[in-house]
């Protein structure tokens, strides 16, 4: 299984910063300050993970699509 990173979170100065891919770019997203980012994510810590599962045709598949609402926090 191949999975493509498409967000994740960094505890940083105090408070945490949302970092999301649109795209080709990445997105910063500290609180209500959303900004492109010129240099990428290279050299980030991320505290939290967000990946997508990829298809062997080399689509994307949400991987947590079929969950009901609810149901990700019920399996922690």
């Amino acid at each position: 299984m191949c999975y493509i990173g498409t967000g994740f979170v960094e505890f940083h100065g105090g408070h945490f910063i949302a970092y999301v891919r649109q795209k080709s770019d990445w997105m910063k997203c500290d609180d209500s300050v959303v900004s492109r980012l010129a240099a990428g994510v290279a050299g980030k810590w991320p505290s939290l993970i967000f990946l997508e599962k990829l298809r062997r045709q080399g689509r994307v598949e949400p991987a947590v699509s079929s969950l009901a609402p609810g149901a990700l926090a019920a399996a922690v």
